[in-house]
């Protein structure tokens, strides 16, 4: 019976924030990937270097949106 109650929690789970997961993980692979073409070109080899630059990359991208709200915020207060 709580193998019912699970899947019943998972599934109404998936189907909410479903779709925002995968926006999310899908623009942080387009970003990555952009990011890793770029190094590529400009560097104009392929090594374990570009990985690691272009996931640190799309890692800051990322969190300076939530850093830049935050500030935003604590500058102009209500």
């Amino acid at each position: 019976m709580w193998i019912q109650y699970i899947l019943h929690m998972l599934l109404n789970l998936v189907t909410r924030q479903g779709a925002t997961w995968a926006n999310t993980l899908g623009s942080l692979a387009l970003f990555y990937s952009v990011f890793g073409v770029a190094i590529k070109k400009a560097q104009g080899a392929e090594d374990d270097i570009n990985t690691v630059a272009a996931g640190t990359m799309t890692g800051m991208l990322y969190k300076s949106t939530g850093v830049y709200v935050g500030q935003r915020e604590g500058a102009w207060p209500a």
